[in-house]
């Protein structure tokens, strides 16, 4: 079930699957549908209120909304934080945050990005992407990890992937690059680098053959081929076949032979560390 509330003119989207359902925001249905049932599914929970985690978990929320709102907290209740509304077309990004029970004596966490582009302009940057930096900064506030996720430092990790965070000690703008966890790697394997906002796709793993296409594939989608980087639309089609994705295979021509050289990986928490990045480095 899903419903609307119109407030001075601002469009909050509401309920569990349309939570993250910004229509005019230019993400790909497919996905869109996808994440909102993982995000439902992993929203940070508290299980018992007594031991402190609760309200541990609900000043991390505060923190994040005051670090991330640009325009600033409009009011604020034991069980909600809501920013200021942006003015009419533009595409940056409103916060509302809720605390709802849960049995046993918790709560979940509850983040709700709105922008008041109703147009159909793109909103930036990526919902999902925000939603996930978000929940990751919850867990670590329960000192352990809810949804499997850890960050140390520069490093975040998801599943069977990391991310590690960079910041240019000149313009300061923040990179963050998604590779396989804890690898060594001597077979191919698709590297995403985010930076500004904009993800970008290789297959790494070796001296590729100058010329020759790579490639990747997800699950039993068909292959996506690709050059030395993959084109935005080859990207847009990676990101898109994702989510609930079980593996990723990568293959590039290696030089000087002109052999293949194959990779086949576990994907479980790869679009998670990717939507990571985008909080990140947006």
């Amino acid at each position: 079930m899903r419903w609307m509330v119109m407030r001075r003119g601002m469009l909050w989207v509401v309920g569990v699957l349309a939570v993250l359902a910004v229509q005019s925001c230019g993400i790909p249905a497919v996905r869109q549908s996808s994440l909102a049932r993982n995000a439902a599914e992993s929203n940070p929970v508290c299980a018992i209120a007594a031991t402190g985690q609760c309200d541990r978990m609900w000043v991390a929320a505060r923190e994040w909304v005051i670090e991330n709102a640009t325009f600033g907290v409009r009011e604020e209740t034991p069980t909600m934080i809501d920013t200021n509304w942006p003015p009419p077309g533009d595409t940056r990004w409103a916060y509302r945050v809720t605390r709802e029970p849960v049995g046993g004596g918790g709560y979940k966490f509850v983040l709700v990005p709105n922008c008041n582009s109703l147009n159909g302009s793109t909103c930036a940057p990526d919902p999902y992407g925000i939603i996930a930096g978000f929940n990751a900064r919850l867990h670590l506030a329960t000192g352990g990890s809810v949804a499997e996720t850890r960050q140390r430092g520069n490093f975040f990790s998801a599943g069977k992937w990391s991310a590690n965070i960079t910041r240019d000690s000149f313009t300061d703008m923040v990179s963050c690059q998604v590779t396989p966890a804890g690898f060594f790697v001597h077979d191919a394997y698709p590297f995403v680098f985010v930076r500004g906002g904009r993800v970008s796709v290789l297959v790494s793993g070796g001296k590729r053959y100058p010329g020759k296409p790579t490639v990747l594939r997800v699950d039993n989608y068909p292959a996506i081929e690709g050059e030395d980087v993959f084109s935005p639309a080859a990207v847009d089609t990676f990101l898109s076949q994702l989510p609930g994705a079980s593996i990723v295979q990568a293959r590039f021509t290696e030089w000087p032979h002109g052999t293949y050289r194959n990779g086949r990986l576990d994907a479980t928490g790869l679009l998670e560390t990717i939507d990571y990045c985008r909080a990140v480095a947006g």
